[in-house]
């Protein structure tokens, strides 16, 4: 994000289980001192990415909270948003 102005940035991603790669490819950018990001990130495409994605974002002093309740996907309850600011 070279040359762009960065100071406050929302994030929200809803990209069919391709969430962890999104984050880890934006990795730079998240792990940026002295950026404003907000994000909502979908968790419910793949079993376990509401675990890694909390992980990643905690990874880049994010805070982050799940929204309330679940989602019935493939067969499984699972959390379906989280909602995450940076420190």
């Amino acid at each position: 994000m070279q040359g762009k102005n960065t100071g406050n940035i929302f994030l929200k991603m809803d990209v069919e289980g391709y969430e962890r790669n999104v984050l880890e490819g934006a990795r730079q950018t998240l792990s940026g001192n002295g950026i404003s990001i907000n994000c909502a990130i979908c968790t419910y495409h793949k079993s376990g990415d509401a675990e890694e994605i909390s992980a990643m974002l905690s990874e880049n002093s994010f805070e982050s909270q799940f929204t309330e309740g679940f989602l019935f996907f493939e067969k499984e309850l699972r959390k379906a948003v989280v909602r995450s600011k940076k420190r």
